[in-house]
């Protein structure tokens, strides 16, 4: 008797994009602590990604568990490894360790832990209720997390002349906001 993965023959082309959306989204967030601007290309990588996946389903067909595959896939990369992503530029730059907890460590923690609760919040919520209309509400966790992406990448606070890290944990906490 042959024995083969439960997924063979029921995954189709989309879904081996949304999956590989997943990993890249682990791979952002895993390199975020060694690279940051590959993480951010990464992030932005995925987000290519994720729209080939619509593609490919709308071409080709999508399957039963396409959509909670999207919604598992965009929680790894436009949740968790965006914030990964701020909370590790903030501790480059802001020095955080173990010893010394300040406000700016609270404030880092909070944000982004509240970006990967609105995230998963988001995308269930657009899983239940709006995935089969024609609009949705809320900022699409996939621009919030290419909006940090591409704010790392061009050097906008350079160009401003802000802290990176501040730039970052706000448009994250106004990204928590709009979200939902």
């Amino acid at each position: 008797m042959r024995v083969s993965p439960r997924f063979v023959g029921r995954l189709g082309m989309a879904d081996a994009a949304t999956v590989a959306n997943a990993a890249l989204g682990f791979a952002a967030a895993a390199v975020a602590t060694v690279d940051v601007h590959l993480a951010a290309r990464l992030l932005l990588l995925a987000a290519i990604t994720d729209g080939i996946d619509g593609v490919l389903a709308r071409a080709y067909g999508g399957t039963e568990v396409g959509p909670i595959l999207d919604s598992l896939a965009d929680v790894a990369s436009f949740g968790v490894a965006p914030a990964m992503l701020v909370f590790v530029v903030a501790k480059e730059e802001w020095g955080f360790t173990a010893a010394a907890a300040d406000a700016r460590l609270v404030a880092v923690l909070v944000v982004t832990a509240l970006f990967v609760a609105m995230a998963v919040v988001r995308l269930g919520l657009y899983a239940a209720y709006d995935s089969g209309g024609t609009s949705t509400e809320g900022v699409q966790t996939t621009l919030a997390a290419t909006v940090i992406a591409l704010l790392v990448l061009a050097g906008v606070p350079r160009l401003l002349g802000v802290s990176t890290a501040a730039l970052l944990l706000v448009v994250a906490g106004l990204s928590v906001y709009l979200m939902v």
